[in-house]
């Protein structure tokens, strides 16, 4: 099962300018370890993961250049995103069945 994520919103509550959009690529190791992302409201041009299970340690990755947080916990820039993490065939599904 193919896995995209979407953005919902940031995980602070603050507006977020990504919101609905797709995650098309995350650097983890850029900004000093504070992670850049890219999106897109095309769902082809949409990252995919194999499974849920690596889309969530996308989402969660640490980067090797910043690994911790000043409080010690682990730097995980991409969390500070609250991310949807959608079935691409069912989300072509939809998308035909809306078609029809």
């Amino acid at each position: 099962m193919i896995i995209v994520m979407r953005v919902v919103g940031y995980a602070n509550g603050n507006a977020c300018a990504f919101e609905n959009q797709y995650l098309r690529n995350y650097v983890h190791e850029t900004n000093d370890g504070q992670g850049y992302g890219y999106y897109t409201f095309d769902l082809n041009k949409a990252m995919r993961f194999d499974d849920m299970k690596a889309a969530i340690r996308f989402w969660q990755q640490v980067p090797a250049c910043y690994p911790l947080c000043e409080n010690g916990l682990p730097n995980r820039p991409m969390m500070a995103i609250t991310m949807e993490f959608l079935s691409l065939d069912k989300l072509t599904e939809e998308s035909i069945d809306s078609q029809s």
